[in-house]
């Protein structure tokens, strides 16, 4: 029979079994949970007040911001092979009105005007990491906001190696395989170029998917 000592270990490794089973089950890995408790300069918590795309929201204090770390297929201009997909599920776990932790990057804007940050859920989850880790997003590393650029790189290779999201599409791995035919936001080599012909052809449909009044935002 077991002495208080030897009954107390054992409840101890039945609640660790119990916890790493539902951790397992909500999805998220132990690697994208350890990034919970980060803290910095630009730390706080904000509400999604809206999502553009599957790295694009907006938040309240803020304003548009844009995911660090990783690129999700465009959905406006020249739509690319899972970015409806990745947008959903953006738009799915990042409800209006949730709450959210926030950390704003070294490099806290981008050309556009938009904030550059890390997002974490309430319980913990870094969903920067979590988009790359269930293959909606790839990395895409812009120095001197890389503090975890190693962490994504890695969940995107997990999730290719398992053939999830994109990787899982035998259309998206025919699309990027092939030479797309130069349409939408892929016609223009810059930003400025696709803005000044949207403005002279009459601001068509499609390409400002946010409303801003700018267009093709990813081109350099």
């Amino acid at each position: 029979m077991l002495g208080p000592p030897g009954l107390l270990q054992l409840r101890l490794a039945a609640a660790a079994a119990l916890a790493a089973l539902a951790l397992v089950a909500s999805g998220c890995s132990p690697q994208i949970e350890a990034a919970s408790n980060e803290t910095g300069p630009g730390a706080g918590k904000a509400r999604v007040t809206g999502v553009t795309d599957g790295d694009t929201i907006t938040l309240s204090g803020i304003g548009r911001t844009r995911l660090i770390g990783i690129d999700t297929p465009e959905v406006y201009g020249h739509a690319e092979c899972y970015g409806q997909a990745a947008s959903a599920f953006t738009k799915r776990v990042l409800t209006i009105g949730r709450v959210v932790k926030v950390r704003i990057g070294r490099e806290s804007h981008d050309r556009y005007g938009r904030t550059l940050a890390y997002v974490w859920l309430g319980n913990g989850t870094f969903f920067n990491e979590l988009l790359a880790s269930r293959g909606y997003a790839t990395p895409l590393t812009i120095p001197p906001n890389d503090d975890y650029a190693k962490r994504f790189v890695a969940a995107a290779r997990r999730a290719r190696e398992l053939s999830r999201g994109l990787w899982a599409s035998s259309a998206c791995a025919e699309q990027n395989s092939a030479q797309p035919a130069r349409t939408g936001c892929a016609r223009f080599a810059t930003h400025a170029q696709a803005q000044g012909w949207w403005e002279r052809a009459g601001r068509p449909a499609g390409y400002d998917g946010d409303g801003d009044g700018q267009v093709c935002e990813d081109l350099p």
